[in-house]
């Protein structure tokens, strides 16, 4: 997904640091937990992200009402590094066709709702719902760095790091 948009470019940033990261990763590191420190497994982390993705998908797809409680938590992509990149792949088209398309004025938003008389609708916007996508991803992709650093592996300088935090971090190194 190549795009003058600012907002899909970002989520191909997003998802070209995620690719980097899995290929070659070991599937053992990707489905270790970090025991430790209390944190889900890479896989975890990694499939969650991508449910909310295909929430957000299908509910465009399907009149305009995102509902992120109806994840598929597929747990191929919880298991399988190479699953979650063809996952990954998918989504990442996916986006890129919707976009084409034309964005919906508007989406309603399907609140997360602990018990069901406190179900809430609010109505969005594609692209904010995009914003909240792609920061919902970044705090993850935070966790799963710290996943992996505890089982030895190296990950990229900024991975999983807010874009406002890099400028910041760049800014004072000036």
């Amino acid at each position: 997904m190549t795009s003058s948009d600012p907002l899909l470019a970002s989520h191909a940033w997003l998802f070209g640091q995620v690719r980097d990261v899995l290929r070659g990763l070991d599937p053992d590191v990707y489905r270790a937990p970090a025991a430790a420190l209390g944190l889900y497994p890479t896989g975890a982390h990694l499939r969650h992200a991508l449910d909310l993705y295909d929430c957000f998908l299908r509910g465009l797809r399907d009149g305009g009402v995102v509902d992120y409680e109806a994840r598929a938590r597929d747990a191929r992509v919880e298991e399988d590094p190479g699953f979650a990149l063809a996952t990954l792949d998918r989504l990442e088209r996916e986006l890129g066709e919707a976009a084409a398309a034309g964005w919906p004025e508007r989406v309603v938003v399907l609140g997360d709702r602990p018990r069901e008389e406190w179900a809430v609708e609010a109505v969005s916007t594609p692209q904010r719902e995009l914003l909240f996508l792609l920061h919902h991803a970044i705090h993850h992709l935070a966790l799963v760095a710290v996943v992996l650093r505890s089982h030895g592996v190296e990950v990229p300088d900024g991975f999983g790091v807010a874009p406002s935090t890099l400028r910041h971090w760049e800014a004072q190194t000036r």
